[in-house]
């Protein structure tokens, strides 16, 4: 269909189509004040409701509160200075039927980008993230999931896991 020069979306049968260019841009403002531990910003992205978990920790903050505190007690506990993330990528995504993996239907963004870590005792180190946000009607972010890749600095473990209560 490329070649053909038609333009228009081709038909999906699975419930597929890009969303909105809108939740692209929230999605970047989350994964920014994530890296900077800006959780005034933070704040404004998430649902009141949402639920942040550490699977290879156990942590499990509930509300907004929570998750706001718990990402920034993450932040001090690894001792880091800064992250600025690079080559992102984005896919804003809307489906009719819910994905497998995440049991809702609705607006996902998936996210992919590098983060460079720095450490207060000034070494650094490049950090593979994978992200899927999950927006609400409001458009804040009711669940989501971040993982690093097995060659990635934390060996396999998946990180926070964001969803609504």
């Amino acid at each position: 269909m490329a070649c053909s020069g038609n333009t228009a979306d081709p038909p999906s049968d699975n419930g597929l189509m890009i969303a909105s260019p809108d939740f692209l841009v929230l999605a970047q403002r989350a994964l920014t004040a994530q890296a900077d531990a800006d959780t005034a910003t933070l704040a404004y992205l998430l649902a009141p409701n949402v639920r942040f978990c550490l699977p290879d920790t156990g942590a499990d903050w509930q509300g907004r509160h929570a998750v706001l505190t718990g990402w920034q007690r993450w932040h001090d506990q690894h001792n880091i200075s800064s992250m600025r993330l690079h080559k992102l990528t984005h896919l804003p995504v809307q489906t009719e039927e819910p994905l497998a993996f995440m049991d809702r239907a609705g607006v996902f963004v998936v996210c992919y980008a590098t983060a460079e870590i720095r450490y207060h005792n000034g070494r650094s180190r490049l950090l593979r993230l994978h992200v899927c946000y999950h927006f609400d009607a409001h458009k804040r972010i009711d669940y989501g999931w971040l993982s690093m890749p097995t060659n990635s600095y934390y060996s396999a473990r998946a990180n926070p896991i964001l969803q609504s209560l």
